[in-house]
């Protein structure tokens, strides 16, 4: 059977053929509509309720004011009809804020303008679940029509926000422990270490870098790996370093060495997450793009730091799945009945949260201290006293990749986004608004 994941801003329809069809969810709207007589169906992720014309005529899809009549449009061309075409519709998530900004009301808006458009063509809605601080994974299987709306936990409500009320706490880890589980994780050897610390800045010789990657055979191969991939879109195999400079040019082949050195820690399944196999790898570098592109747009940070601080933003994940696996079920327990930040529930079970863990990480990795401050405080960026735009950018954009569904877990929606760095970073929801619209090109125009 043929499996489809629908990314942010994108359709797929299918008729009378055995496939799967899925997209994830954070505040977006993931649409299914079948007809059964003509077994046709189709899945559309819409990114935003509507937008200027020119907008809507250029990318209709990111829009439910275009998105809904297209996949309607593609249904009736593969022989459904009006009367037979039901809907089920998921998503449109409550973004939770803290700060002086508190209308980013996104997901509400999606939902409603969803409904308006599908009242509008008299098509009923069959299933529905939408709203809270959860994601969902919206999966319509063909040609049965098949739903299943699937949440990233269970939740029902929004969150209560991190209010300082006493809560009973699990004994906090001295500093040795939590440096010693730090200390155990290491990527595949000291070379792709080292190769972290050489590609930031603007003084990296290329030809040592070179030297320095050919002595680690699989760190070699995972990057030509990289390189050949779809996304890069190169006419011919590339089976040297030196010609993948040339061809690609030095900014992204250090982005390439970046995500290869820590690709073998990311690419696999996070169970106590819920983390599908690739999730936790494709949303580190979904949210790396975004906070280069952010660095750059806002010409306030150093776009190369920004990329290498957002790839690692959530390492502390792999040593909360090493070494809680027994107790994790608690924290996800405790985030959905208290309705507290998922962070904060880590924190209250374990003693440590992941961005603790990952401070840890980054300092035995001999990483920048603005890095390690980036990692530390990416769910509290208003603790810092020091490279607040470089923490505010990966902040933001941990949080707008969570609302598009990108890298779907059980903590999906469940974090706070602290609007006072949008205010920092001169932003708001328009601004929002403008970087989602944006997203796809940035991550997907070749295929990620």
């Amino acid at each position: 059977m043929k499996y489809t994941l629908i990314e942010p801003g994108d359709m797929v329809v299918s008729c009378r053929e055995e496939a799967v069809l899925e997209t994830l969810l954070g505040s977006c709207i993931g649409l299914a509509l079948y007809d059964q007589d003509a077994q046709a169906g189709g899945v559309v992720h819409v990114l935003l309720p509507s937008g200027p014309t020119h907008k809507m005529e250029e990318t209709p899809l990111y829009y439910a004011q275009s998105a809904i009549p297209a996949l309607i449009d593609a249904l009736l061309e593969k022989g459904a009809t009006m009367s037979g075409i039901v809907a089920h519709m998921a998503g449109g998530a409550h973004i939770v804020t803290k700060g002086a900004i508190q209308d980013l009301n996104i997901g509400k808006r999606n939902t409603i303008k969803a409904k308006e458009i599908l009242d509008a063509y008299a098509i009923p809605i069959i299933s529905m679940d939408v709203g809270g601080s959860v994601g969902r994974r919206l999966k319509l299987t063909l040609p049965t029509g098949e739903v299943e709306i699937k949440r990233s936990r269970g939740a029902k409500g929004g969150l209560i926000g991190d209010k300082d009320e006493p809560r009973p706490k699990a004994p906090r880890l001295d500093e040795n422990s939590l440096r010693k589980m730090a200390s155990e994780l290491k990527p595949d050897s000291n070379v792709a270490i080292r190769a972290l610390q050489l590609v930031r800045g603007d003084d990296i010789c290329f030809r040592e870098l070179e030297e320095l990657i050919l002595k680690d055979q699989v760190l070699c191969g995972r990057i030509l790996g990289i390189v050949n991939s779809a996304r890069y879109g190169l006419q011919r195999q590339i089976t040297k370093l030196s010609h993948a400079i040339n061809l690609l040019g030095t900014t992204t082949f250090k982005k390439i060495v970046m995500q290869a050195c820590i690709k073998g820690l990311y690419s696999k399944p996070f169970k106590g997450y819920e983390l599908d196999d690739q999730a936790f790898f494709h949303h580190a570098v979904a949210c790396a793009e975004l906070s280069q592109f952010l660095a750059d747009r806002l010409a306030i940070a150093d776009p190369e730091e920004a990329y290498l601080a957002a790839l690692m933003h959530d390492i502390g994940k792999i040593l909360v799945e090493q070494n809680f696996t027994n107790t994790f079920i608690t924290v996800k327990m405790s985030a959905s009945i208290k309705r507290i930040p998922f962070f904060l529930a880590e924190k209250e079970c374990l003693g440590t949260d992941h961005a603790e863990l990952g401070k840890f990480v980054a300092q035995e990795w001999g990483l920048p201290n603005a890095l390690v401050r980036a990692i530390s405080y990416h769910h509290e960026p208003h603790k810092t006293d020091d490279s607040k735009e470089l923490v505010g950018i990966v902040h933001v954009s941990n949080y707008i990749c969570n609302m598009l569904g990108i890298g779907l877990g059980c903590d999906t929606m469940s974090n706070i986004l602290d609007t006072d760095t949008l205010a920092l970073l001169k932003m708001d929801e328009g601004t929002v608004t403008e970087i989602i619209e944006y997203v796809p090109r940035i991550l997907f125009t070749h295929g990620q």
